[in-house]
């Protein structure tokens, strides 16, 4: 039988169509293709890019540490807020930094630099202005410990912090010790058993005795400023605990706070705080009296303990009839190698810390409620308990 000229048409006419089609396809999956590369391209150059930072004020030492004196692949230190320019001068000669980074004004940095994150290095009293310039910009902030002066300063911050939608993250040394976070990883292993006490030790000899600047001893030593080793070095067995206990608040807490050198120091330098959970007790014992410097914690649990010694040195026993074993714990525990690669992740997008995590709103806030407590326990000499 043979196909009529319609028919044939009409087939030719279809055929035609059906490879119209499939080019057309063709072009849309290549064009698809290429807007996927793009945008994985774009993210790509996002991850690597550097996050612009700015330092706001230079008065607290762990500036130069923290900040100055090591490489920061992920951040560019975009602008230096600093209204002395002596203070300036020191830190730009010993760390050949550009005269343009120097700004006089918070302000006039934050909208000139445009950065993405600000890392807070002045005074306690400074976090609370410095957070506020921030918030109104959309500005993620890291502050040097403590978070604040006090318990309803911390809770100002974080109401700015949660309108703005931006993190306020509080760094400390210790949040950078590979030890703390095998230790952490320890004290969940069932053998660990649950944990009775934590005890925290931090300090040193003394501010007097380490050749700090006059900018950070002037503030240090001002008991309205700073208040010693309990606002200091409290902080850090505070924040620890409350990092292990994710957020657990003392049904108590209990201080003695001495005054060992009247003639060096205008506030307390020994303090002793002890935090009663009811089924377990955390002794805080942050000093400007030590032998040395020191950065350590012992946890005990039911069935094993562990005790970090230093940055990097753990001793535990996981088992009463286990042995006790001393490690060495690599950098590679580390979640961050230090403060501003933590906050130049945030401001990238690519971290969230869990809600009481070391370096968390969250956590610091806490803190200042306990060393709050401590402060008034010491001055009342009475056990101060705690609003849940």
């Amino acid at each position: 039988m043979g196909i009529s000229l319609n028919c044939w048409l009409h087939l030719t006419e279809t055929l035609k169509r059906t490879d119209m089609i499939r080019s057309l396809l063709y072009w849309m999956l290549i064009g698809i293709f290429l807007v996927l590369q793009l945008q994985l391209h774009a993210k790509s150059l996002a991850d690597t890019s550097k996050v612009r930072i700015a330092i706001a004020g230079l008065s607290h030492d762990h500036v130069g540490g923290f900040v100055f004196g090591r490489q920061h692949a992920d951040a560019e230190i975009v602008g230096i807020y600093e209204p002395s320019d002596s203070l300036f001068q020191y830190y730009a000669k010993r760390y050949n930094l550009p005269a343009s980074l120097h700004y006089h004004s918070l302000e006039e940095m934050l909208d000139k630099t445009k950065p993405q994150a600000v890392a807070d290095f002045g005074s306690i009293a400074a976090h609370l202005p410095t957070v506020k310039a921030c918030a109104a910009r959309k500005i993620h902030v890291m502050v040097e410990k403590p978070l604040a002066l006090n318990y309803k300063i911390a809770q100002e911050i974080q109401d700015l912090a949660q309108a703005a939608g931006i993190a306020v993250i509080t760094n400390y040394e210790t949040s950078w010790y590979p030890s703390i976070y095998k230790l952490m990883e320890l004290t969940r292993d069932p053998n660990f058993g649950k944990i009775r006490r934590i005890i925290v030790n931090d300090g040193h000899e003394g501010p007097a005795k380490l050749g700090l600047t006059s900018a950070f001893m002037e503030w240090l030593t001002d008991p309205k400023q700073s208040g010693g080793p309990i606002l200091d070095f409290g902080c850090y067995g505070a924040n620890l605990s409350n990092w292990l206990l994710n957020g657990k608040v003392p049904n108590a807490v209990f201080a003695v706070a001495q005054r060992l050198e009247p003639q060096t120091y205008r506030a307390e330098d020994d303090v002793t705080i002890v935090l009663d959970y009811g089924d377990l007790t955390a002794v805080l014992q942050p000093s400007w009296k030590w032998t040395a410097g020191r950065k350590d914690m012992e946890v005990y649990g039911e069935n094993g303990y562990a005790i970090a010694g230093n940055r990097q040195t753990l001793r535990y026993r996981l088992g009463k009839n286990n042995p006790e074993q001393t490690i060495t714990v690599p950098d590679t525990y580390l979640p961050f190698t230090d403060g501003i690669a933590c906050l130049a992740a945030i401001a990238k997008g690519t971290y969230k810390p869990q809600p009481y995590d070391v370096s968390t709103i969250n956590n610091n806030v806490l803190v200042n409620q306990i060393l709050d407590a401590a402060r008034k326990s010491a001055e009342k000499k009475r056990v101060v308990l705690l609003k849940k």
